[in-house]
């Protein structure tokens, strides 16, 4: 006697699930993932038929355009990296085969690591422009970074051994055609490592006053 009630009951939902199905056919062949950028395929985690829900990570894009780089400096350097947003910076490979990029510094952490006496600088690197894969920065990538802050003043520049506990020694003219040696207190700016053959050829280690 219940037959026919539960043969009817059964195809009632067997239409309701038909319909269900058209409409996630439907709604399947309209739908489209896209990553939110563009990068590179690093690693695809869904198969082809599996059954993922909303959140389910389908794969991993990383964008290779612009990259920022945590980059850890001393405290000692805290003014000339907070006054200086937007400051070039350059990048080096740490190894074999150095590799250099520029970057600009972005943002600064807003507290001081204890153990290490460091702050921690955020640089970008744009690579958008880059022809060739090999030299673009890697996620991940050990680099060394240098950073020298310009804030437009003229400075003193001498050589570091010349530095002597905060004091140089300056040669003074004098009326008799000679020099008198004089001791000046100087406060560095920073420490910068080049060639300046103008100022003294076999000196590479300088001291910016």
């Amino acid at each position: 006697d219940v037959l026919p009630a539960r043969r009817e009951q059964l195809n009632a939902d067997r239409s309701a699930q038909m319909a269900t199905l058209r409409v996630d056919e439907e709604n399947l062949a309209r739908t489209e993932i896209r990553s939110p950028i563009d990068g590179v395929m690093q690693r695809v985690d869904a198969e082809v038929g599996e059954y993922l829900r909303t959140g389910d990570p389908i794969a991993r894009v990383v964008g290779m355009d612009r990259i920022e780089v945590p980059v850890r400096f001393p405290l000692s350097a805290r003014r000339a990296v907070v006054d200086g947003p937007g400051t070039p910076v350059r990048l080096a490979s740490d190894g074999a085969g150095t590799q250099t990029w520029e970057g600009r510094l972005t943002r600064v952490a807003p507290e001081a690591d204890a153990a290490s006496r460091t702050i921690t600088a955020f640089v970008e690197v744009d690579q958008s422009d880059s022809a060739r894969a090999s030299a673009l920065l890697a996620p991940g990538q050990f680099v060394v970074a240098r950073v020298e802050p310009d804030d437009g003043r003229l400075r003193v520049v001498v050589p570091r051994r010349a530095v002597v506990g905060d004091r140089v020694m300056v040669a003074e003219p004098q009326p008799d055609g000679g020099h008198r040696a004089r001791v000046v207190p100087v406060r560095v700016s920073h420490y910068v490592e080049r060639s300046l053959p103008a100022i003294e050829p076999g000196e590479t280690q300088w001291a910016v006053l």
